[in-house]
């Protein structure tokens, strides 16, 4: 995992590689539409969880907004071949 992430390239000097991909910063649209499903899921991650605790929603929409926000989550979501 280590080395995926240090293998993605920076858009600009500075950035973390956590920070150095937003859907904003690309023409590919599906960049757009899994942030949009990630975004609904963590909504509804919301919705389902709220009589079983705050805690394990806000961990799950937090982990799942995470991964689906940067380069690296989503090479584990979807895999590196759709990416590049």
């Amino acid at each position: 995992m280590h080395d995926v992430i240090e293998s993605l390239p920076l858009p600009e000097a500075g950035w973390t590689r956590l920070h150095a991909w937003r859907p904003w910063n690309t023409a590919r649209p599906i960049y757009l539409v899994l942030y949009s499903f990630a975004f609904l899921l963590h909504l509804n991650l919301h919705i389902l969880f709220l009589f079983a605790g705050a805690t394990a929603s806000h961990i799950l929409s937090f982990v799942v907004l995470l991964l689906c926000t940067n380069e690296a989550g989503l090479e584990i979501i979807i895999g590196r071949n759709l990416i590049y």
